[in-house]
C-alpha cells in the first residue's frame, strides 16, 4: 500500500493539561528545557514538581516532547513515564492512524526541522504550529509505521550503548589520573622492576622562559590559550592590533599559559601547525627540559590539585588574578623519573584512542540514522 499524504495537525495535537503548582499537589517529574540534551532525545534529569513555581504542560507514558524555543537546537524526548514540562515544550499526541514511535522518528528529520525553524521572534524564536501543522506528512500504512520505527529505534540503542560507553571511558581515564597523580597508582619497568621514588622539583627546574622579539601587534600572528586545558588556536583578530605593542614568538614543543586565566586552567603545549605563531607577555611560553616528558609535565599541572592550590596562594587576594612567570617557576611540582613519565603517557594516550574510537563509531551510527531519515521519510 503505498503512502499516504495528511496534514501534520491532522494526525498530531499539541493540546495538552496543565499542571498549576497553586493549586495542584501531586508529585510529578518536572522537565525543563536544560534536562534534554541535543540532538539525541536522552533525558539528562528532571526537578520535583514542588520546586516549580510556574505553569506547566502534562504529558503522559509514550507523548512525544518536543522544544518549540530555540527549535535549531533539536531538543526531543519520548518519556516512559508521566510528568510535567515547560510550557515551551509541545507534547504531541498523534491519532489513531499513527504510531507514536514513528512520529517520534519523523520530528527528527531535517524536512520537520526545518519547518519548525520557520518561527516568530528573533531573540527568543520560537516553532510555530501554525506553520508546522500544515506540513504534508506522508504515511504508510501503521504495520509499515511500526516496522521502520523498530529499526530505527535499534540504531538509537546502538548510539545510545556507544554513548554509555565513551563516557565510562572518559570517568576511568578521570579516576586512573587522578589515582596515578597522588602516587596511589605505581607503575614499574618493562622488567617489572619499580621505579625511583617520585622527586619534589620546582617549575624553573623543568622550564625557562622564551622570550624571543617578534613582530608589533598590527602585523603580528597571533594565538591564543583556551581554558580548561583545551589547547591552543590561532587568535581570531577581526580589529588590527597596536603596531606598539611587542609580540615573542612561540615555537612547537613549548609549554604556554595565561597569566589571567592561570586558576582556569589555561595551559598547553604548542603545536606543530601553530609553530612561529606569536603572543604578548600575557602568554608566556616555556621550553620545556629534555630531562622530562612535556605532555607529563602539562598533565601534572593542569590537575586541580596543582593549578588551584598553589594558584591561589600565589594570587592571594588580588581581583587581578595574574601569575607571572618568575612566581610560576617558583611552585613546586612532584615528578617521577622520565621513564616512568613516558610509560604513564603511553597508557593514558592509549586510554585516548579507545575514547576516539569509540567516539568515531558514535559518529558514524549518527550519520548512517541521518542517512536513514532522508530515505524511509518522504
Amino acid at each position: 500500500m503505498p503512502y499516504q499524504r495528511f496534514r501534520f495537525g491532522d494526525l498530531v495535537s499539541i493540546k495538552s493539561n496543565k499542571f498549576n503548582p497553586v493549586t495542584e499537589s501531586f508529585l510529578y517529574p518536572c522537565i525543563e528545557l536544560e534536562h534534554i540534551s541535543q540532538g539525541t532525545g536522552i533525558l539528562l534529569g528532571s526537578v520535583a514538581s514542588d520546586k516549580v513555581a510556574s505553569q506547566k504542560n502534562k504529558f503522559g507514558a509514550g507523548d512525544i516532547l518536543f522544544s518549540k524555543l530555540r527549535p535549531y537546537l533539536k531538543k526531543y524526548a519520548m518519556p516512559t513515564f508521566e510528568g510535567i514540562c515547560s510550557s515551551e515544550i509541545w507534547v504531541m499526541k498523534p491519532n489513531s492512524d499513527l504510531e507514536r514511535s514513528y512520529l517520534y522518528q519523523y520530528i527528527q528529520t531535517d524536512k520537520f526541522i526545518y519547518e519548525a525553524n520557520k518561527s516568530s521572534g528573533s531573540k527568543m524564536p520560537r516553532s510555530d504550529w501554525g506553520v508546522v501543522s500544515e506540513l504534508n506528512f506522508y504515511c504508510p500504512p501503521k504495520s509499515e509505521q511500526q516496522k521502520i520505527a523498530n529499526f530505527l529505534a535499534s540504531v538509537d540503542t546502538k548510539i545510545s550503548q556507544l554513548t554509555e560507553k565513551h563516557r565510562l571511558l572518559k570517568d576511568y581515564k578521570k579516576g586512573v589520573m587522578q589515582q596515578i597523580f597522588s602516587q596511589q597508582i605505581h607503575f614499574k619497568d618493562n622488567g617489572g622492576n619499580a621505579f625511583p621514588e617520585w622527586q619534589v622539583k620546582t617549575i624553573g627546574d623543568v622550564m625557562t622562559e622564551s622570550r624571543i622579539k617578534g613582530s608589533s601587534g598590527d602585523v603580528a600572528k597571533k594565538l591564543t590559550v583556551k581554558i580548561w586545558g583545551k589547547g591552543v588556536i590561532p587568535k581570531k583578530d577581526d580589529s588590527k592590533g597596536s603596531e606598539n605593542t611587542q609580540y615573542y614568538k612561540r615555537k612547537a614543543g613549548q609549554f604556554i599559559y595565561g597569566k589571567l586565566d592561570f586558576l582556569n586552567c589555561a595551559f598547553a603545549i604548542i603545536p606543530d601547525e601553530l609553530d612561529g605563531y606569536e603572543s604578548t607577555l600575557d602568554l608566556p611560553s616555556l621550553d620545556v627540559s629534555s630531562l622530562v616528558n612535556k605532555f607529563f609535565v602539562l598533565e601534572v599541572v593542569k590537575q586541580k590539585r596543582f593549578y588551584k592550590r598553589f594558584g591561589e596562594i600565589a594570587d592571594g587576594s588580588r581581583k587581578a588574578k595574574r601569575i607571572n612567570v618568575g612566581v610560576f617557576q617558583e611552585m613546586p611540582i612532584t615528578l617521577p623519573s622520565k621513564a616512568e613519565q613516558n610509560k604513564i603517557m603511553a597508557f593514558l594516550d592509549s586510554l585516548d584512542k579507545k575514547t576516539n574510537a569509540v567516539n568515531e563509531q558514535i559518529e558514524q551510527t549518527k550519520l548512517f540514522k541521518k542517512g536513514l531519515l532522508q530515505q524511509m521519510f518522504v
